[in-house]
């Protein structure tokens, strides 16, 4: 099975010896095996776990990837997303200082008296879940 992985930050992923990956979308968790039905939905920020099988040998590797799209048709993959990290891209303290940030920002902005800024609530929870997407990458691989 072929996976592709493209990133609005210009960052790359592709593989044609995919035994299975697994990421996050709108609808819950989905495991994705080489014949899936075909379909196109929402991908959510988390980790994507792809197992390749290289030289008859399974690999694994996580990668913390951002919101976007996936489609699924004739047992090729293809995923646009704003954020494709690898584990040494990530700094542990600095998600977890982000995640705090977002966690305050949140609080502060429900508790104006007048009315909420949606769109800095917004950006607020867009941070959140990125920088947990960034620790959960680090986590999974040490």
């Amino acid at each position: 099975m072929k996976l592709q992985i493209l990133s609005f930050e210009w960052n790359k992923f592709e593989n044609t010896n995919i035994k299975s990956f697994h990421l996050m979308t709108k609808a819950g968790e989905i495991t994705v095996l080489d014949h899936h039905e075909d379909l196109i939905t929402a991908i959510e920020p988390w980790t994507i776990e792809i197992i390749t099988l290289e030289k008859s040998e399974e690999k694994t590797e996580f990668f913390a990837i951002w919101k976007w799209v996936i489609e699924i048709s004739d047992s090729k993959s293809k995923i646009m997303t704003d954020m494709l990290l690898w584990i040494w891209e990530v700094d542990y303290d600095q998600a977890e200082k982000a995640k705090e940030k977002a966690l305050e920002l949140m609080k502060q902005y429900r508790k104006e008296k007048n009315r909420i800024d949606i769109e800095k609530y917004i950006e607020a929870e867009e941070q959140l879940a990125r920088s947990m997407a960034k620790m959960k990458l680090y986590e999974l691989n040490n």
